[in-house]
């Protein structure tokens, strides 16, 4: 450890910024400057889990922190700032300021905001369909992210505002719901096959020995309205009419194999671990176990959607359709007085307890049943028939078939 820690200050030179190591007048001023924006990560930068790197990027000053293919990391500073002295770790000064980034997102939503209201909330604004602007610590500048339309008018004003500015073209963005969820994808929204001949709900993400990752979803979902094949897909489109791909099935019990389970893989879009508890509004999961002890779960589902007041009739229960026969499951009843229960399209939703801020998986719904009526489904205004009674398949059951996790949101 040094006996002394002299401060690290900004020196300007012909609009470039570097970081400097003030040392006594005694002492040589002989100091590197830090790399440059985009510059290779030197191999001298020190692991990850080094103590200064973690120091250094809690100080406000801070942009972010960028690593190499090796594991070693830098920590990139904003132009302006003023960095506690370290005696290792490498600093990286971002092309901006954070005063001046912080003025692109704001001129950015503001010149959004306007044209909004100016359009009364019809689109494109700013020249394009959708935008999101980040402080990028790998590139040292602020990056806007747009999807569709001309670019050439948002391209203007950006540079306007700062010539250092990105633009990238991604991928559409839109707010999260649980009939066109978008990846990263959350148990609890509206999946269909391809050609939508019907839905059902996904259930929760978990990944398996290998840590490879998957979504649950009931097996009853491929052999009745799949027929076992085929891409599996958000209920919804894109704004541009194109399909929100889900995944495949790679895995799921046949009829005779007594569960009704199956697992999506992601193509082209990864999955979180989190559920939907509105349309809109999500929680994370923070763990998973079997239902032990009575109480009053909730229900995650398509059609039905949220809704809490379930009880146990059954810890171990054996239940048939007309395709299949699943045994050592719960059954739950809606005691509520203004039932909902669990209704068709809701197969593969997660069963839990809402723990406030998180969630707790217990299972996946598979059949409805008991007290009759009918709904208006939500997802597409199919009318459906729903069941005070619901039986589900248990978290330990997809634990033991095929080695899962709960991934944790």
């Amino acid at each position: 450890m040094r006996s002394r820690r002299m401060p690290i200050i900004v020196v300007l030179v012909t609009g470039a910024a570097f970081l400097m190591s003030t040392r006594s007048s005694t002492q040589a001023a002989a100091v590197a400057p830090p790399s440059p924006p985009g510059a290779p990560i030197a191999s001298a930068a020190l692991p990850g889990d080094n103590a200064e790197i973690t120091m250094l990027a809690s100080q406000p000053g801070a942009m972010g922190v960028v690593s190499d293919a090796a594991g070693h990391q830098l920590v990139v500073a904003y132009r302006d700032a003023v960095m506690p002295p370290v005696s290792h770790t490498e600093v990286r000064v971002a092309l901006v300021s954070k005063p001046e980034a912080a003025a692109v997102h704001l001129a950015l939503m503001d010149e959004y905001d306007r044209e909004h209201q100016a359009r009364a909330y019809s689109g494109p604004l700013l020249g394009v369909d959708s935008l999101s602007v980040e402080d990028d610590p790998t590139l040292g500048t602020v990056v806007v992210n747009v999807n569709g339309g001309d670019l050439t008018r948002i391209r203007g004003f950006t540079q306007g505002l700062n010539r250092s500015v990105v633009i990238k073209e991604t991928e559409p963005m839109h707010l999260a719901h649980r009939d066109g969820d978008v990846s990263p994808h959350y148990g609890g929204a509206a999946i269909a096959p391809s050609g939508r001949a019907g839905y059902c709900t996904s259930g929760f993400a978990v990944t398996n020995a290998f840590g490879d990752p998957f979504m649950t979803t009931a097996s009853h979902c491929y052999y009745d309205i799949a027929n076992g094949f085929g891409t599996w897909i958000s209920w919804r489109t894109n704004s541009s009419g194109g399909d929100l791909l889900w995944g495949n099935a790679d895995y799921y019990r046949a009829p005779v194999q007594r569960h009704d389970i199956a697992l999506i893989s992601p193509t082209y879009s990864t999955y979180s671990g989190r559920m939907y508890v509105d349309d809109t509004g999500s929680k994370p999961v923070s763990g998973a176990s079997d239902i032990t002890q009575s109480g009053t779960y909730c229900l995650s589902g398509s059609t039905s959607r949220t809704h809490c007041g379930l009880t146990v009739l059954s810890f171990n229960t054996s239940v048939c359709t007309a395709t299949r026969c699943s045994d050592n499951v719960y059954k739950l009843h809606d005691s509520l007085t203004s039932w909902v229960g669990a209704c068709a399209g809701d197969s593969g939703g997660p069963i839990y307890s809402d723990a406030v801020s998180s969630v707790i998986i217990r299972g996946m719904i598979i059949v409805y049943g008991g007290t009759a009526r009918t709904t208006a489904s939500p997802v597409n205004g199919w009318t459906l028939g729903c069941g005070r009674d619901l039986w589900a398949e248990k978290w330990s059951t997809f634990q033991s078939e095929w080695s899962l996790s709960i991934r944790l949101g």
